[in-house]
């Protein structure tokens, strides 16, 4: 039990100190009892065990209380190998792979994956990514990616997307010729649009078409059944900046361009959400396509904000997702100057873009002038 004890205290100490090696002495005691729900006594003897064989070390040590006086420098016994990840490293150790490959693979996340599966397991799958990476030049271009992890890794079609694109490169795997997972873009419009908006969300898509035929409107939808209200918008981001090259394009009305086509036209627009996460999603694509502005459709839903019919960033309005509360702290990361002026607008209240409902046919056509922009930041100063 003393053992048992001592053990909870070094991996508490470990985890406390992260990537440092000492830790300072403040409270450190009643640090550990909140941490480990040991108590003082079980603290003493494991911490004085340690000290004795030198894997802690203080200029100055309380002896009663088994405490360091001054700064605390660790040099804590390594955490056991756990036996999954000796038998990963061992099997990749033992392949044909080049030594770049085999220390990516060894690498502990990626052997802690392969918790559960058997030594046999494990030799077969490194003997399958060999075939794989040999056989490489054989597989179609384009051919998806989660197909040939099916083929080649034991029947597992999420194996290769799991790794990484990053890793799969370092073992020698030429990512680029394989697509993704299905990405559909949703299109309406003319075949020569007045202008194009990209929509946040679907049912302001369907509005917007049901409205007005003169403009192109581009919309990503939520495929599965796992898809939140919240991820539309990076959806679209995503679709949009980082997987153009294999996007499926799907018509839901009218006879639009392609969408590499509707992506060049000059008057390019984007229309979501009055927030943080909107204005964060215009900024990234402002990166990409720097002539896009937003659309004078948030005009309507700033007027909406000035006249308190807005939300704070809470659960209950679909605002209170992990990662809302440190978008306020980055606000200042935003590259665009506009985007850093709504999001500074939008700070503590949100409006999202579903109280639009009418006025496609005028605003569309425009983009949000900056004009419009300053005079509201002014007024909400006031």
């Amino acid at each position: 039990m003393t053992q048992q004890k001592e053990n909870v205290v070094r991996e508490v100490l470990r985890k406390m100190a992260g990537k440092n090696a000492n830790l300072n002495p403040g409270k450190l005691q009643n640090r550990i009892m909140r941490l480990t729900g040991l108590d003082t006594v079980s603290i003493k003897v494991a911490m004085q065990a340690l000290l004795d064989k030198k894997e802690i070390e203080a200029v100055g040590w309380d002896s009663t209380n088994c405490m360091p006086l001054g700064k605390m420098s660790l040099s804590l016994k390594p955490l056991p190998v756990e036996p999954h990840v000796h038998s990963w490293q061992q099997a990749v150790s033992g392949s044909s792979l080049d030594t770049k490959a085999k220390n990516a693979l060894s690498n502990k996340r990626i052997a802690g994956k392969m918790k559960g599966a058997s030594d046999d397991f494990m030799a077969e799958l490194i003997r399958s990514l060999e075939v794989l990476i040999q056989n490489q030049d054989d597989i179609p271009e384009g051919s998806p990616l989660f197909e040939a992890s099916a083929r080649f890794l034991c029947g597992s079609s999420k194996m290769l997307d799991d790794l990484g694109p990053t890793l799969l490169k370092t073992i020698g795997l030429d990512v680029d010729r394989f697509s993704r997972s299905p990405r559909f873009v949703i299109v309406a419009g003319p075949p020569s649009p007045e202008a194009v908006v990209l929509i946040e969300n679907p049912h302001s898509f369907e509005r917007a078409i049901q409205s007005d035929s003169s403009c192109a409107y581009v919309c990503t939808y939520g495929f599965g059944l796992t898809m939140s209200h919240d991820g539309y918008g990076t959806l679209l981001l995503d679709n949009i900046t980082i997987h153009l090259r294999h996007l499926k394009t799907l018509v839901r009305c009218g006879n639009p361009p392609k969408i590499g086509n509707l992506l060049k036209h000059p008057k390019l627009f984007f229309w979501g959400d009055l927030d943080l996460s909107g204005m964060r999603i215009y900024d990234s694509l402002h990166l990409k396509y720097p002539r896009i502005r937003l659309s004078a459709l948030y005009g309507p839903m700033l007027k909406s904000l000035k006249e308190g019919k807005s939300h704070p960033y809470i659960s209950a309005a679909g605002k209170g997702k992990p990662g809302q509360p440190v978008q306020h702290k980055k606000l200042g990361k935003l590259k665009d100057s506009v985007a850093q002026r709504l999001a500074s607008i939008c700070a503590q209240r949100a409006v999202d873009q579903e109280v639009v409902c009418e006025g496609f046919q005028e605003l569309s056509k425009k983009s949000l002038s900056e004009d419009t922009i300053e005079k509201f930041f002014h007024e909400t100063q006031e």
